[in-house]
């Protein structure tokens, strides 16, 4: 007894410890792991992995350890920025729990499972896919300098699962979309050993499958119970027991799957062990409705069909299908038609890779609705190089039976006849060399009284449609019908038919279109309140839904000449009248003959070449090419307004610009457009025959080369950029000159010159001005001043200021009537800089009358003044001022700062006055300053300069009295003092030229420097254009056949425009930084040369000052020897 408690107090005690160790085990290796694993999976994928949160047990999965990734996510880089690649709940690993203790065996991983997985698979039209995130291994090692050992994981996987899953796959390079909700699915098998059977259960809900712009299957119900014979080592995957299920289809396959490195080998067949036609009938769209069970189906069916060969980038396996339908009829219990007589033989055969040996053989196949029977037959053959047809298509569809038979979901209403009776024998080379004994084309096809209300789509209504078919063309004799609130009328031909079933060949035709009205807004797509991670995230960061490739391809397929008139287009907020276009419509390249259109009280006319136009529209191409734009009169204004409509007094001085925002330039446009408008209004201010250059960018900017323009009395010349990279921070920089502008114009219409220039409000007459600007704009389209960055240079040809308050406290100040009330401005000319919101205007010389002046100084966007003139008061402006009372406050000042230093200016020719002006237009605050002789210096300066010059003239007047020795000491003096001055001088000057020399040096090397920069951008630019030359004619090279030769040349067009675009952004951000470099050694040798300068004057003023202290100890001492 006793024994047996021991046993089981150590039981007991074990049990504890083993309880302990399943709690402490996960917390103390959970790090490692969750280092391990962090790092092994980022740094081996070209993707960003994250989770958040980590969750380690050893009871889940006992006796391994469980490993739980919670709120996964995997988003793509590069082309694929923001992109999602998956997502999920929760990621679950189980690990062999001694595998974390061996430092010598790698870690073990025996099964995964994935909760709520979504993946998103995105296949660029380029072939380039964002689950391509492997990083290559070359890569790792230079990133790391060492080789990375990938032992660190082995998978002998017993089991894995995945639940709930969503996945999309969207193949752009082949217009495929596959979309998967809700599947469910596990597998178990031996991997350890090299050959093992993998047994597997699948369920998917609902499946959905796109291709070549065809819904093949919409929400499908799908099973799959499949044992798949895995040969790990030589890559094989052979099909053994399996049953697949589409809705009520039953289907077997047969065969094998092998990859083999660039090659994947197949030999697959599959077949239908059903016959009955209800199990077929179930895949078409709509056909599978709750309660298929209750529909009655009769006939019968034959499937089968074949897969084999190798499939690689120059070739494709041969294929075979094969179906035939007898005897079928199908009646839905709820409605009251049903459809009989089914019948079709479909035979697809593809024996070899060359496409151009495939051959679709439809001998028969038809149907009846009601008492309306259609029945048809085709053969096509050679679809690649010369596709040849024979088929006719008789009968009758009413679209009214039709819904009366069929359940059409989502559809109110559905109505119509469509009949045909056409018959086709021939070749396209027949057509082409006009051989038209030889084509047997006859017959008609008409729509009337067509009307398709789909709910939450405009009804389409077609009154009627008729097509003639003949060995030369089929007309298109009439197309009359409304597509919602639209009206369109329409006639034609199409040359080539047969070209349809090629898809090398392109139609050839003509059309005529007319409408009174096209209402665009209810056929454009709106942005989606939310969306799922899957379609959202792909669409918002590469921007198309998924049919939009096909809906290229459709266009893709015309060359058409085009004859367009629309009376009126409502287009979001704008309404477009008179509308003309008259061209050639081809794949990627429209010729516009002549266009015309009126928007708002604007009109607009032109012609040129559109090119990438249908890819721009449907699959974020960038759209190219050169137009002539015209006009008489164009509103920008309207643009510029979230509603569209043009503001009030748009182009007049009070126009409401916080109504306005930005234009921003559309992305993905790469266009040059001579424009020539007679009149344009831009904000407030009108601009007459306007002509230049536009040059957008995909990077969404407009250069804008060689404009000129009228407006204000004046001429305007402009060159510069707009850009609009970021929309909430406009930038542009330009080069603007203004040629006899107004100034009452000028200052009234231009906002910006009012902030900057106030003075221009008191001011008429005429300007001429350059500038040289850079910034960003605000939503009103004009600068925001404190981003504001100014040259310019401005030329006052005549003007008159009128109550200008500054000059008038000037005026007033000193008594000089000249200043006050009008003064006129002649031949002014002024440099001036614009930076840190604050205006400098440089120094310059002006005079009015006798009185000459030097004004230099500053204002700030406030207005607040700083302002220094420098001027010489002559005299008899001071007597005819009224010195001698000193009634005005400025020449009290004067004379009370001259008594002080013992001078009387009443004695002066002139007097030299500095006037410091200060505050505000409105409210500004005069000081004013004695200067010295020379204008410039101070009175104290001024006053040395004085008692100097009194000292030389009583040397003068003493020195035919001086004794000998004092006349020598004078001399003796003066040749020291000279000395000194022109030792003082030679040092100055050296040191000029050393700060010059060292200038130069700074401006070479930043020259060199900048210099070396766009060589070394011009050679990145180089070396990318010829590996991407490369990598084309690589791609070229493996095209074998016409398809992947056409295919391999899209490759190679776009490899090389990426790689011209990736080019010239290396040039420029080269030139870019190489113009900065520039730019900062030219201000650090204007600093060198100052501080130069700076020290050269110390010198001189210095010996300056030793020289006169020289000469008055030499005057004192001859003094006493007098």
């Amino acid at each position: 007894m006793k024994l047996l408690k021991r046993i089981l107090f150590i039981f007991f005690i074990f049990l504890v410890v083993l309880i302990g160790l399943a709690v402490t085990i996960p917390i103390i290796y959970k790090d490692r792991i969750v280092e391990m694993a962090k790092e092994e999976i980022n740094r081996t994928v070209d993707a960003k992995v994250d989770f958040t949160e980590v969750n380690l047990s050893l009871f889940r999965h006992f006796p391994d350890l469980s490993f739980l990734l919670k709120n996964f996510e995997v988003t793509g880089k590069g082309d694929f920025e923001g992109t999602l690649l998956a997502k999920g709940e929760a990621a679950d690993f189980s690990f062999d729990l001694l595998s974390l203790f061996s430092k010598t065996s790698p870690i073990t991983i025996n099964s995964i499972g994935l909760r709520k997985p979504e993946i998103n698979v995105l296949v660029l039209e380029n072939g380039k896919a964002n689950y391509d995130i492997a990083i290559a291994t070359d890569e790792r090692i230079e990133e790391t300098n060492e080789e990375t050992d990938y032992s660190g994981f082995k998978a002998t996987l017993k089991s894995y699962s995945i639940e709930e899953a969503k996945i999309t796959y969207d193949d752009r390079s082949g217009d495929m979309f596959l979309e998967i909700d809700n599947l469910n699915h596990k597998g178990s098998g031996n991997f350890t050993i090299d050959v093992f059977d993998l047994k597997t259960k699948t369920d998917i809900e609902a499946l959905t499958f796109r291709m070549g712009g065809i819904s093949y299957l919409k929400k499908a119900k799908m099973s799959l119970d499949a044992i798949f014979n895995i040969d790990q080592t030589n890559s094989k995957y052979t099909l053994k027991d399996n049953l697949i299920k589409v809705n009520a289809l039953q289907l077997k396959a047969d065969g094998f799957v092998q990859l083999a490195e660039e090659d994947i080998l197949m030999d697959l067949a599959f077949s239908s062990p059903q016959n009955d036609f209800k199990s077929l009938w179930s895949l078409i769209p709509n056909a599978y409705i709750e309660g298929y069970e209750q529909v009655k189906i009769d006939g019968q069916f034959d499937f089968s069909g074949n897969v084999k060969g190798t499939y690689n980038e120059t070739s494709l396996p041969g294929f075979r299908i094969k179906t035939n339908i007898s005897n079928g009829n199908v009646k839905y219990p709820d409605l009251p038609l049903g459809i009989t007589d089914i019948n079709a033989k479909v035979d697809v055969n593809s024996p070899d890779s060359d496409l151009d040996h495939l051959t679709v053989d439809i001998p028969r196949m038809g149907f009846r609705i009601g008492d309306n029977p259609m029945d048809g037959r085709v053969k096509i053959s050679t679809p690649m190089s010369d596709p040849a047809v024979d088929g006719l298509l008789n009968g009758v569809i009413d679209l009214a039976d039709l819904a009366k038979a069929f359940p059409v979901d989502g559809v109110d209403e559905m109505s119509g006849l469509i009949t045909a009776n056409v018959k086709m024998k021939a070749r396209l080379s027949q057509i082409e060399r006009e051989d038209y004994e030889a084509v047997d084309i006859n017959g008609e096809a008409e729509i009337s009284h067509l009307k398709y209300d789909m709910t939450g789509y405009p009804a389409v209504v077609i009154d009627q449609s008729k097509m003639a078919f003949s060995p030369k063309m089929v007309d298109i004799a009439s197309f009359t019908g409304k597509l919602g609130k639209s009206d369109v009328t329409a006639s034609g031909h199409i040359d080539n038919i047969l070209a349809y079933f090629s898809p090398k060949k392109t139609m050839t035709g003509n059309m005529v279109l007319r409408s009174d009205y096209i209402f665009a807004d209810e056929w454009m797509e709106e942005e989606p309140a939310t969306a799922t991670a899957t379609t959202a995230t792909t669409q918002q960061a590469l921007g198309a839904a998924p049919e939009t490739a096909a809906s290229e391809e459709i266009f893709d397929r015309f060359d058409f000449r085009v004859d367009a008139k629309i009376n009126k287009l409502d287009y979001y907020e704008y309404q477009l009248t008179d509308l003309e276009a008259k061209g050639q419509i081809a794949p990627n390249r429209m010729d516009i003959d002549e266009f015309a259109m009126k928007i708002g009280g604007s009109d607009l006319e032109g012609s040129g070449t559109i090119t990438n136009a249908f890819e721009y529209l449907f699959d974020e191409g960038t759209l190219g090419g050169k137009l002539r734009l015209k006009s008489n009169n164009f509103d920008l204004n309207q643009f510029m307004t979230e509603s569209g409509e043009i503001p009030e007094n748009s182009g007049e001085a009070s126009v409401n610009t916080e109504a306005l925002e930005p234009i921003l330039v559309p992305e993905n446009i790469d266009m040059t457009i001579d424009a020539d408008f007679r009149k344009i209004i831009y904000t407030n201010m009108t601009l007459n025959n306007l002509d230049g250059q536009l040059v957008i960018a995909p990077d969404r900017s407009v250069t804008i080369k060689d404009a000129t323009a009228e407006t204000l009395q004046g001429k305007v010349k402009m060159t510069g950029g707009y850009y609009t990279a970021d929309p909430e921070d406009p930038k542009f920089d330009m080069n603007i000159d203004l040629e006899k502008m107004d100034f009452k114009e000028a200052f009234s219409t231009f906002n910006s010159f009012a902030t900057l220039a106030p003075i221009g409000k008191f001011m008429t007459g005429t300007f001429t001005t350059n500038m040289a600007m850079t910034g960003s704009l605000g939503k009103d389209m004009m600068p925001v001043y404190s981003k504001l960055n100014v040259e310019g240079f401005l030329h006052t040809i005549n003007g008159l200021i009128t109550e200008f308050k500054p000059l008038n406290a000037i005026g007033n100040a000193l008594n000089i009537e000249e200043l006050k009330g009008k003064m006129a401005v002649k031949d002014s000319k002024n440099w001036f800089t614009i930076a840190d919101g604050k205006v400098e205007v440089k120094e310059f010389d002006y005079a009015v009358k006798d009185l000459k002046m030097k004004i230099g100084g500053s204002h700030s966007l406030e207005n607040e003044m700083d302002y220094n003139i420098k001027t010489a008061i002559p005299r008899k402006w001071l007597d005819k001022a009224g010195l001698g009372n000193l009634a005005s406050s400025g020449l009290k000042s004067i004379s009370e700062q001259a008594s002080k230093l013992g001078l009387n200016i009443g004695q002066s020719e002139t007097v030299n006055v500095l006037i410091n002006l200060k505050g505000s237009i409105t409210n500004p605050k005069v000081k004013f300053s004695l200067l010295g002789l020379d204008g410039e210096t101070s009175i104290v300066d001024a006053a040395k300069e004085t008692v100097k010059a009194a000292v030389d003239d009583k040397k003068e007047e003493i020195k035919a009295g001086l004794s000998e020795k004092a006349q020598k000491i004078i001399a003796d003096a003066q040749v020291q003092a000279d000395k000194l001055k022109e030792e003082a001088k030679k040092s100055a000057d050296k040191l000029r030229a050393e700060g010059e020399t060292a200038a130069e040096k700074i401006r070479s090397e930043g020259k060199t420097a900048g210099d070396k920069l766009r060589a070394e951008g011009q050679k990145q630019a180089d070396q990318a254009k010829k590996a991407a030359e490369a990598e084309a004619q690589k791609q070229l090279a493996k095209a074998t056949n016409p398809i992947t030769k056409a295919a391999a040349q899209k490759v190679a067009d776009r490899l090389l425009a990426e790689a011209n675009k990736k080019a010239d952004s290396f040039v420029t951000e080269a030139d870019k930084k190489a113009a900065q470099l520039e730019a900062e050694a030219e201000k650090r040798a204007r600093q060198t040369t100052d501080a130069a300068e700076t020290n050269a004057q110390k010198i001189e003023n210095e010996a300056d000052a030793k020289a006169d202290k020289i000469m008055a100890d030499a005057q004192t001492q001859a003094d006493k020897l007098k």
